[in-house]
C-alpha cells in the first residue's frame, strides 16, 4: 500500500474523530459559535489539501477560472417524508454517478463572464458576485466558449467538454458526501431556529443576505470544496424538469432538447429564497429555458 493511500486514510480517520469530538464540545456550550467557526474553517483547510482537487484555467485579461473535481459515486437523491420544506417531487432513491467530472469551485461571476462575453447583464453590478440576468441558451453558450479556451490548454486533456451540471450531478456535488438538508456535518434539523444557524454558515439567503447577492466564496465550502452551493443565487442545470424514478438510476438526465413549453430545474435557492428553499433537494423550476431573473445565475460542469 502506498504512503500517499495510507496518509489518506489515516487523515480521514483523523478528521472524523476530530469532527464529533469538537461538535460535541460545541453542542453542549464549551466553545462558543465564533471559535467553533474558527476551529472547523482550519481544519477543513488542511484537510483540502489532502484531498481536493482543483485545475485552473486562464480567460482573457488574466482571469482565473477554478474547478473542482469531484469524484464518481452512489447517493441518495431527493428528500426523506420527513425533511422541512419537502415537496412531493422529491423522491428518493438511490442515483450512481458514473464517471467523475469537474465543477466550478464558485458559480460563475460577473468578470468571468464578461472576460469571454464581452459586456455585463447583470442587475447589481459587481466584478466578484455571481453573474445574473442569463438565460439558460445563454449559459451553455458561455459554456462553449469555455470548452474552446479549455482545448487550448495544455494541462486539460482535449476531450473534456465545458457545459451545465445535469441536476443528478448537481445534486451529488451539493451534497459532498452528506445526506443532510444542507451540506453540513449536522445532523439535527428538527427546528428553524438550529436550520437557520447551520444555514448561515454556508449560505447567503433572505435571513441574511440583505436581499443583495454577495461575493462568491465568503461561506463555508462543502467537503469538495464548492463554495455557495446553498443560496447566493440558484443555478442553471443542463436537463429539463422530469419526474424521478423510484429505482436506482446510474446516471440519470431528464430531457436535453429543450423548448419554449419546458420548465427548467434552478437548483441550491438564492438570496431571496427563505431557509426550506436552499436545500440541497429542493427543485425549483423555470418557467421556460429563456428566463431570466436576478436571482439565477449558473455554475460550469467539465464532462
Amino acid at each position: 500500500m502506498g504512503f500517499t493511500l495510507v496518509r489518506e486514510m489515516v487523515n480521514t480517520l483523523w478528521w472524523k474523530f476530530r469532527k464529533n469530538e469538537i461538535e460535541y464540545f460545541y453542542n453542549m456550550g464549551f466553545i462558543t459559535h465564533k471559535e467553533y467557526s474558527s476551529i472547523m474553517y482550519k481544519k477543513r483547510r488542511k484537510r483540502e489539501r489532502y484531498w481536493i482537487q482543483e485545475r485552473k484555467l486562464l480567460l482573457p485579461d488574466d482571469v482565473v477560472f477554478t474547478f473542482c473535481f469531484i469524484p464518481s459515486g452512489d447517493f441518495m437523491m431527493g428528500s426523506p417524508l420527513d425533511e422541512p420544506g419537502r415537496s412531493t417531487d422529491e423522491l428518493l432513491h438511490r442515483v450512481r454517478i458514473s464517471k467523475g467530472f469537474w465543477l466550478g469551485k464558485y458559480p460563475v461571476t460577473q468578470l468571468q463572464w464578461e472576460a469571454l462575453m464581452g459586456s455585463n447583464p447583470s442587475e447589481y453590478v459587481v466584478d466578484d458576485h455571481p453573474v445574473e440576468m442569463v438565460s439558460h441558451p445563454e449559459a451553455l453558450e458561455y459554456c462553449a466558449k469555455l470548452t474552446k479556451l479549455l482545448q487550448q490548454d495544455n494541462e486539460w486533456q482535449t476531450d473534456w467538454k465545458c457545459t451545465l451540471p445535469t441536476e443528478a450531478q448537481w445534486e451529488y456535488a451539493c451534497r459532498g458526501g452528506s445526506s443532510r438538508m444542507y451540506n453540513t456535518m449536522f445532523k439535527d434539523c428538527s427546528n428553524k431556529l438550529r436550520i437557520k444557524r447551520i444555514l448561515n454558515r454556508v449560505a447567503w439567503y433572505h435571513e441574511n443576505s440583505r436581499e443583495l447577492h454577495h461575493p462568491v466564496g465568503e461561506k463555508l465550502p462543502n467537503d469538495f470544496g464548492l463554495y455557495d452551493m446553498h443560496g447566493n443565487v440558484c443555478e442553471w442545470c443542463l436537463d429539463g424538469y422530469a419526474q424521478y424514478s423510484s429505482g436506482f438510476v446510474v446516471d440519470p438526465v431528464g430531457p436535453l432538447l429543450l423548448t419554449e413549453n419546458d420548465t427548467v430545474p434552478v437548483r441550491g435557492g438564492s438570496h431571496l429564497c427563505g431557509m426550506e428553499c436552499c436545500r440541497s433537494a429542493n427543485r425549483h423550476r423555470a418557467p421556460t429555458p429563456s428566463h431570466k431573473c436576478k436571482i439565477v445565475g449558473f455554475r460550469v460542469a467539465c464532462v
